[in-house]
């Protein structure tokens, strides 16, 4: 058997961003399922077949003729399908959805069997109520971010409208997006015990919600051939809106024609130097490309929101509350990097072994003499 046994190091942040769709394990000790290869999977099939007394020896129906497959004359296989006679095995389509999406949810269920055993061993109990409670806190989410005007029951069907085609758009299934729904929920369990904070702190989160803001549109661009492309079509009298649907790499922030939450001065979340130009700007200010961490950032200024003349004391409880729930959030990355980077982890799929490989070829924790 291929095996990735090995301890992981390093940044998990490119397989589990933090966003409303986040999507992203066993152990032999919790008797979860092993990972299996195709083949493996294919002929454990046929020989539990085979041994229920109504199937031939080789696994299929007793009596049936061999199937003509596609690509695979000769070979008996489990048919998904047929088109005129011929069967679509399905080892083949197994290795499609593999290959597509199979590491993304691979990783996700990785982090969500880590932290469900870092809970069990602190005593700790998630419960379906839980993994609900993460679920409809997205559907917020996803609300907060598109005016509706709808309320109660028809509130909540406009919510899962929109889930359903930001899942369709994405690719993604609800099953998929449930194990980041109850991944979550493990995280945050985890995360909340023994997240504190300081009133200066607190004084700090009004001061960045209340104080004076500005809206930006953004594009974000790779590489210097395309930044190229995009200040000639923008000479060109192409509107930046459509230039940063086209071009942006920030696709949370495209989808939206480049508009950008509103930050004020001191947001950890923004770059500072990206925070200094916004700041710096007029309204209808663009500017030149901007190089951070890699990445060239153009902005545009769209208005400048005077601070709020909200008194602190009046409101200090619902800061509080949101300054508890941003250190939750972040403590969740950092402990999804943990959990990653502590698991034991074996893959057992030669097919999803080599792509877990490529993915973290840069990790200098990855040493290919390590895997057998």
């Amino acid at each position: 058997m291929l095996n990735a046994r090995r301890r992981v190091h390093g940044s998990f942040a490119a397989a589990c961003s933090y966003v409303v769709l986040t999507v992203i394990g066993g152990c032999e000790s919790t008797g979860a399922s092993q990972g299996i290869s195709v083949e493996s999977a294919v002929g454990n099939r046929h020989t539990a077949s085979a041994k229920s007394g109504n199937s031939s020896a080789d696994g299929y129906p007793a009596g049936e003729p061999p199937q003509q497959v596609a690509g695979l004359t000769g070979r008996r296989v489990d048919p998904v399908a047929t088109v005129s006679g011929v069967s679509i095995a399905r080892s083949r389509l197994v290795d499609l959805l593999i290959e597509g999406r199979g590491l993304v949810a691979l990783e996700q269920l990785i982090v969500l069997e880590a932290a469900r055993q870092r809970a069990r061993s602190l005593g700790m109990i998630v419960s379906k109520a839980d993994t609900q409670r993460e679920y409809d806190a997205s559907l917020e989410t996803l609300l907060a971010d598109n005016v509706t005007q709808a309320t109660g029951e028809l509130k909540r069907q406009a919510g899962e409208a929109m889930l359903d085609d930001l899942l369709r758009r994405r690719g993604v299934a609800r099953s998929e997006y449930m194990v980041v729904m109850e991944r979550n929920a493990y995280l945050r369990k985890l995360a909340q015990k023994g997240v504190s904070y300081t009133p200066e702190q607190v004084r700090a989160e009004f001061e960045q919600n209340y104080g004076e803001k500005v809206e930006v549109r953004h594009i974000q661009i790779k590489s210097p051939t395309t930044l190229d492309e995009v200040l000639a079509e923008r000479r060109k009298g192409i509107e930046f809106s459509e230039l940063a649907v086209r071009f942006s790499a920030n696709r949370a922030s495209a989808e939206r024609l480049g508009l950008l939450p509103t930050f004020g001065k001191t947001d950890p979340n923004v770059p500072e130097l990206l925070r200094q130009t916004a700041f710096a700007m007029s309204a209808g200010d663009e500017s030149e490309p901007l190089f951070v961490d890699g990445w060239y950032h153009i902005l545009r200024l769209e208005r400048r929101i005077e601070p709020s003349e909200t008194d602190f004391a009046s409101i200090r409880d619902e800061v509080e509350q949101a300054l508890r729930r941003k250190l939750v959030d972040a403590r969740m990355r950092s402990l999804t990097a943990e959990l990653f980077r502590d698991a034991e982890i074996e893959i057992a799929d030669p097919m999803l072994r080599a792509a877990f490989l490529a993915r973290h070829e840069s990790d200098p924790a990855i040493d290919a003499g390590n895997v057998r």
